[in-house]
């Protein structure tokens, strides 16, 4: 898919993500490690949402870690070898 192609036809937040609903019920979801990919926001910014009650169930997890990837909203087209990398390096921790 060519840039332009992708641009026109991407959706930066689909409705059915923005709008749906999850319940979660296991406890054992908290003590699961997580990574907090932060592509068009600092950690430190993600920390302070996170921290003011943004993200409650991210608030309860532990270990929870940040990563800074600069890369902009897409980073799977912009950066996809530094997405890879960073997930490949979650998956192995």
């Amino acid at each position: 898919m060519t840039g332009k192609r992708f641009v026109s036809a991407a959706v930066p937040v689909p409705e059915g993500v923005a709008r749906g609903v999850v319940r979660l019920s296991d406890e054992r979801r908290f003590d699961i490690p997580v990574v907090v990919v932060c592509p068009e926001f600092t950690p430190i910014q993600a920390e302070e949402w996170i921290a003011a009650g943004e993200s409650p169930e991210l608030a309860r997890a532990t270990p929870l870690e940040y990563v800074n990837l600069d890369s902009g909203h897409w980073p799977m087209v912009t950066s996809p070898g530094e997405l890879a990398r960073v997930l490949d390096e979650a998956t192995h921790s």
